[in-house]
């Protein structure tokens, strides 16, 4: 009988033996007559998604930038106390081997609880299963680093100027092939 149970919780409550056709039943052991259940609230909570792509490599000269879920959060719905032991939800993708350039690919959720585990109960229902990973490569080049001056008097030597550049190149990314034209950066003017 659970008319009593307003809230979640545990309870214990009384149970009320009867027979479904009529016929007469007898009760052989009534010491406790009553069950203990748990009642839990069921609730929809907001879970941001991390994204991973633990299954690709990279070729020589590219380098692989910050994934991203798309969406980037999810509606989780179910057991507040579940709910509760949740950590995050990964989604990681699906594919596998070199990879040159960016790609968004489909892939495969998990959701891991406080203690790292992955949690499996099919009383957990997620808004969409269907989130995309996307994986921004960029091919890396050095170069050196130069600067130019600017109202230089006429007949002067800049060359008998002495400085130095620290540090005297640095990488840089680009999301094409353009990177490969460059082959110095002028990173400022002196006056």
């Amino acid at each position: 009988d659970l008319s009593a149970v307003k809230t979640a919780g545990t309870f214990t409550v009384p149970v009320t033996v009867s027979s479904k056709s009529g016929s007469e039943c007898t009760i052989l052991d009534t010491d406790p007559l009553a069950v203990t259940v748990q009642i839990d609230e069921i609730v929809t909570r907001e879970f941001p998604v991390t994204a991973t792509a633990p299954s690709l490599s990279l070729p020589e000269g590219y380098y692989v930038d910050e994934f991203t879920a798309s969406p980037a959060t999810i509606s989780v719905t179910g057991s507040a106390t579940l709910l509760d032991k949740i950590d995050r939800i990964e989604a990681r993708s699906r594919y596998s081997g070199v990879i040159s350039e960016s790609h968004d690919t489909q892939s495969e959720l998990f959701i891991y609880g406080t203690n790292g585990a992955k949690i499996v109960n099919d009383d957990i229902k997620l808004s969409t299963t269907d989130v995309s990973v996307y994986i921004p490569v960029y091919k890396q080049k050095e170069l050196p680093l130069r600067f130019e001056y600017t109202n230089v008097p006429t007949n002067f030597d800049t060359n008998s100027l002495k400085f130095e550049i620290q540090p005297s190149t640095i990488i840089v990314a680009a999301p094409d092939e353009s990177i490969d034209n460059l082959s110095e950066l002028v990173i400022d003017t002196i006056d």
